[in-house]
């Protein structure tokens, strides 16, 4: 169950950082000639959703009554960009 609130997590995380930066883009306030900016806004975005993701992991963790939440705390913070930096 570690794994998939950890799963469950970082995909909310990346599923709103990427609706929101979509959604500016789409209102105007990114231009894609601006890619610095784009970057930025997506960077920053990408930190900021910690917390969405945090708190659906909880969420999921909590459901099926899980015990270890500092490992779970742990995992859905380092876990992707962990894998992320690995790769490259």
């Amino acid at each position: 169950s570690t794994w998939l609130a950890t799963t469950i997590g970082t995909g909310m995380q990346l599923l709103c950082m990427s609706f929101i930066s979509i959604g500016c883009a789409m209102l105007g306030f990114l231009s894609p000639a601006n890619r610095g900016s784009m970057l930025t806004v997506t960077l920053l975005l990408f930190a900021l959703m910690g917390v969405a993701a945090g708190y659906c992991a909880a969420l999921t963790y909590k459901a099926f009554k899980g015990s270890q939440w500092k490992s779970l705390t742990l995992l859905t913070a380092f876990l992707y960009p962990g894998i992320v930096l690995g790769i490259l």
